[in-house]
């Protein structure tokens, strides 16, 4: 698959999960550089941060069955905000009951 299709097969999952966030002129930077400088208000998103958008996208493609196996996935501190809301958590039915409360 192509890097563009790649892309817009991303943006179909992320869809209807992720924030629409603005972009914005910024007056300051714009007078620093002589150039107009837009901002994008990625601080906006669920968890206040753009990584939303690529934890959202990797955990939608996984199946049950890669979710369920005892792998390990290690992220970064800054990542885990936006995989915590991404993440539905599976709670199993023989987990005890205070867990699935």
């Amino acid at each position: 698959m192509k890097l563009w299709e790649e892309i817009e097969s991303a943006e179909k999952r992320i869809r209807n999960a992720i924030l629409r966030t603005p972009m914005i002129c910024s007056d300051t930077l714009s007078t620093l550089t002589g150039q107009e400088v837009f901002l994008k208000l990625e601080n906006l998103q669920k968890g206040g941060s753009f990584k939303i958008r690529g934890a959202y996208n990797k955990l939608s493609q996984l199946t049950f069955s890669t979710s369920s196996t005892n792998e390990r996935t290690e992220i970064s501190p800054s990542d885990s905000q936006g995989s915590s809301w991404s993440w539905r958590p599976v709670v199993p039915t023989t987990s005890e009951r205070s867990k699935k409360d």
